[in-house]
């Protein structure tokens, strides 16, 4: 039962109808919330697949958060690999509702705990989790400042030699189009990689930020983290492109 949901999450994970039509000055980290906010439960957009990768680094018996989760495709995939002690945080309260849901549905064993809360302020205790993963996540924050709280915040929840893991979409100025719309997100005030993401009637859903590998590097050793493990490969957006993909596996130390 648990897998036919499972399956159920992935052949939904693309459908989705959101109309927004304002205008985007320099934007929050809860004003971006507020405009991912407009996804329903399992229709919030979730593209991309665990790098295998992360499971050297990870045991069953860890304390694992997700930060973004979404509707909980991640922790999901996680649970379904044998991991019980998953914690979860997302702005977006109908994830939120989907994911716990589904614990009572399926009657899902485990430390289970899925909650809605700001990254900036993550309702965790100090030094209470051996991994915080990231899933598509930072593309969404496109303010710097709130960049830097929100490691801030994760370096403050995980234990000291935690993991922190993200999966993300990377600058690729190689391919024209997406050359094209960094160039125009400039022009128009957003720091070089950013980006409004239209939908087919020309009305903008969301701002977007493609990291480049410099800024994230920055990111996290500045933040007190030593990166271990970086491989920029490809990967697919929620619309279908293929475009470079970030995976880290960062380690916090003292």
């Amino acid at each position: 039962m648990f897998y036919l949901m499972y399956m159920k999450i992935r052949n939904n994970t693309t459908q989705y109808n959101i109309h927004i039509s304002q205008a985007f000055g320099s934007k929050s980290i809860d004003s971006s919330a507020h405009d991912w906010d407009k996804f329903c439960g399992e229709k919030i957009p979730s593209s991309l697949e665990l790098n295998l990768v992360i499971f050297d680094y990870i045991s069953p018996q860890d304390k694992i958060l997700d930060v973004g989760m979404g509707f909980g495709k991640t922790l999901f995939d996680l649970h379904k690999r044998g991991f019980k002690n998953l914690s979860g945080v997302d702005s977006n309260q109908s994830g939120i509702e989907f994911a716990n849901n589904a614990i009572g549905k399926f009657n899902l064993d485990g430390n289970l705990n899925f909650v809605t809360g700001n990254a900036k302020e993550l309702p965790f205790e100090n030094s209470s989790q051996n991994a915080v993963v990231t899933q598509a996540f930072w593309t969404a924050i496109v303010n710097p400042s709130d960049r830097k709280a929100v490691v801030n915040e994760i370096n403050r929840v995980l234990k000291n030699n935690g993991i922190l893991y993200i999966a993300d979409f990377g600058q690729t100025p190689e391919i024209p189009k997406y050359r094209e719309r960094y160039e125009q997100g400039k022009q128009k005030g957003y720091e070089y990689g950013t980006f409004e993401v239209v939908n087919d009637s020309g009305e903008v859903e969301y701002l977007a930020h493609h990291h480049a590998k410099e800024e994230l590097t920055k990111l996290l050793t500045e933040s007190g983290f030593k990166i271990e493990t970086y491989i920029v490969s490809p990967v697919q957006t929620r619309s279908g492109s293929t475009i470079n993909g970030h995976t880290i596996i960062a380690r916090k130390v003292d």
